[in-house]
């Protein structure tokens, strides 16, 4: 890399959609797996009618510790 090149950088919070493949299930295993308590999530997005309506974003490391102690 010469010095006119940027590192690439990983984003600090994922999709649902980036989630589920980065965990090899589907979106709504994932989905699942944040309702059960087992997945931290963050929800960005509106509150309608007392619901949480947002989009689900997920931090890199949490999935990587999710996924290491589902597959011991």
């Amino acid at each position: 890399m010469d010095s006119t090149q940027k590192p690439k950088l990983e984003p600090l919070l994922l999709t649902l959609t980036e989630a589920a493949q980065l965990l090899g299930v589907s979106e709504k295993t994932v989905r699942r797996r944040v309702t059960e308590g087992a997945l931290q999530c963050v929800r960005i997005g509106p509150v309608r009618k007392g619901r949480r309506t947002g989009r689900l974003q997920f931090n890199r490391a949490h999935l990587d510790a999710f996924h290491q102690r589902a597959t011991k």
